[in-house]
């Protein structure tokens, strides 16, 4: 995992970080218009998993981002 998190980090320039605080006081990651939640942490990066379901499945999306930059990691949105 360790080897796709950099290989995702040094393919780009990445996207502007946006955070969004949510109802119950965590924060939410905010990436092409989609809504992600922290996973876990690999080093300086941390992983955000896609929120969206639908009909009982998870979206797989997953980004890194180094709390200033995002950067697609892998997945598609369902």
């Amino acid at each position: 995992m360790a080897h796709r998190v950099l290989a995702a980090v040094q393919r780009g320039r990445g996207e502007p970080a946006l955070y969004a605080s949510t109802t119950k006081g965590g924060m939410k990651l905010i990436y092409e218009g989609h809504h992600f939640r922290f996973t876990f942490r690999r080093g300086p990066y941390s992983i955000f998993q896609c929120c969206y379901k639908e009909n009982m499945q998870e979206c797989k999306v997953r980004v890194v981002t180094d709390q200033k930059r995002v950067f697609p990691l892998d997945g598609e949105h369902i």
